[in-house]
């Protein structure tokens, strides 16, 4: 599944952003030069293609989703690095709090 999900990103971005595995089932993408309405229109599109994926060879019957957080990095609003993986971390864990399979702005 994790290869399946890191395989379904890398075919979604393009070749500037620059995806990472966090650990365990999390993976941050950062989007160099995308607003937070441009990078949320791009998770709900990842979203809606793993919810149309075959997913037989990896078990049948077998389906699974991701929750997203979302947090823009502004020039005109700096932060720390930490500080903006805590408020990315917060909005995804409302996503996984409020029903999951969804993108949530921090």
């Amino acid at each position: 599944m994790l290869r399946h999900f890191a395989d379904l990103l890398s075919q979604n971005v393009r070749k500037e952003d620059v995806i990472g595995r966090l650990g365990g089932e999390e993976f941050a993408i950062l989007l160099p030069e995308t607003t937070q309405q441009e990078a949320s229109v791009l998770l709900e599109r990842i979203r809606k293609t793993l919810a149309s994926e075959n997913l037989e060879e990896i078990s049948p019957g077998f389906q699974y989703t991701f929750s997203a957080g979302l947090t823009e990095l502004r020039l005109d609003h700096p932060m720390s690095c930490q500080d903006w993986m805590h408020i990315t971390d917060q909005a995804l864990y409302q996503a996984k709090a409020t029903g999951r399979d969804r993108v949530c702005m921090g």
